[in-house]
């Protein structure tokens, strides 16, 4: 009866840890997606500032037109900037994050 017992406290255990991790994992993967999002759209911003004061101050004695086209484009171009760190480091961290759940469950049935 105590081998018993003992035996399911220490599977109660190996049960709360697995659901520990789960939920740590969840909130590691929130984090950074989160931060990867805040990360590209603030290096969006910045390019989308540089670019604009560098076409403004080139071409303060063009034509309105072209100023406006111009900033429009680098807007454009930083925006797209944006978009692709978001993807880049969101496609890297579920992979990372994948690869770690899977040696994780795979060990698991060890503990």
């Amino acid at each position: 009866m105590c081998c018993g017992y003992l035996a399911w406290v220490h599977l109660r255990s190996v049960q709360k840890l697995d659901l520990d991790l789960k939920c740590r994992l969840k909130q590691l993967v929130v984090v950074v997606v989160v931060g990867s999002v805040v990360v590209a759209v603030g290096v969006g911003l910045v390019v989308v500032v540089v670019v604009v004061v560098v076409v403004v101050t080139v071409a303060a004695a063009a034509a309105v037109v072209v100023v406006v086209v111009v900033v429009v484009a680098s807007v454009v171009v930083a925006v797209g900037v944006g978009l692709v760190l978001v993807v880049v480091v969101v496609v890297v961290v579920v992979v990372v994050v994948v690869g770690f759940v899977n040696v994780v469950l795979s060990y698991g049935s060890d503990l």
